[in-house]
């Protein structure tokens, strides 16, 4: 079976900083360039994250022990002194 294929849209929002950044890229160099982008990138990320909400019940399948994992496996073992 074929790899499912983004959606139309993916990259899009992307692509609207190509012209801008060539621009920048044009008149300061790069280092510079990328620094700015990357830091407005991050802080729209950063803001953006507050608007994040947690599924509510119902929304995500319910969990499920897996059945191949020992009960004891996350604990941590000491031994005797």
């Amino acid at each position: 079976m074929p790899p499912a294929s983004p959606p139309p849209d993916f990259g899009a929002g992307s692509a609207l900083t190509v012209a801008p950044i060539q621009a920048m890229i044009k008149d300061s160099g790069f280092q510079t360039t990328f620094l700015y982008f990357g830091l407005g990138q991050g802080i729209i990320i950063v803001i953006l994250a507050f608007f994040l909400f947690a599924p509510k019940a119902g929304q995500v399948p319910a969990v499920t022990q897996n059945a191949n994992m020992h009960p004891d496996a996350g604990a941590i073992i000491s031994r005797p002194r």
